[in-house]
């Protein structure tokens, strides 16, 4: 017990300062280091709550659900997922929960000796991977800008798949905002639409859900 409370006083203080781990950022994903991943076996079981509802949070880790590698050496242990195991939540979404998923991947492929068994995975490229793996209908990414914009700050509403590249390969669209096209356009293998909006809006997901036309679309054109 005394240690979950020395972690917990590191890492939730009641004034919620900054988490102590140092994050680089590579093409819009944060490298994690061996003290960040501490952080992460420590929330991913535990800091995921019930959100009100009928939600249950799990990790990537449960039930094998994200399955990975490391991405590459110099961005320490981020992983990349690999398989995708939608038993778990095939079965919670069966029995009417719905899932929130912590981005923490097990080490199953191309493991090297004293690698860590966990693995960090950015949330947007698990994501992607999950609209595909179970068939969404739709990947709606909530984010605290309007959506994606052009070069003069207007935002765009609707993209194509071949747009949404040509944003990315002109640095139009950057940091962040890169890792969430990308998996936009992985989801678009496996679903039709998928949708960048500002989460920071008043029940910005229900009026995206039934009305749509928020944000930015990004689609296969009809």
């Amino acid at each position: 017990m005394s240690n979950w409370q020395e972690l917990e006083r590191k890492y939730f203080m009641s004034t919620v300062e900054r988490i102590p781990v140092t994050l680089v950022k590579g093409q819009g994903a944060r490298v994690w280091d061996e003290h960040g991943r501490e952080y992460l076996d420590f929330v991913g079981g535990w800091a995921v709550n019930s959100l009100g509802g009928q939600a249950v949070g799990i990790s990537g880790v449960d039930g094998a659900l994200i399955q990975g590698r490391i991405k590459n050496e110099e961005m320490g242990y981020m992983g990349t997922v690999v398989k995708v195991n939608v038993a778990p939540l095939t079965a919670l979404l069966q029995s009417g929960y719905i899932p929130v998923v912590a981005p923490v991947s097990l080490h199953s492929f191309d493991k090297p000796d004293k690698a860590p068994q966990l693995l960090n995975v950015n949330g947007d490229p698990v994501a992607g991977e999950i609209t595909v793996a179970i068939g969404a209908e739709r990947l709606i990414f909530l984010t605290d800008v309007a959506g994606i914009c052009d070069h003069s700050g207007t935002l765009i509403p609707n993209l194509s798949p071949d747009e949404a590249e040509a944003l990315m390969a002109s640095g139009v669209a950057s940091g962040g905002m890169i890792p969430k096209i990308k998996a936009c356009l992985r989801a678009l293998s496996n679903t039709s639409t998928t949708c960048i909006i500002d989460g920071r809006q008043p029940h910005a997901l229900l009026k995206e859900v039934e009305g749509g036309g928020s944000g930015t679309t990004i689609g296969i054109p009809k």
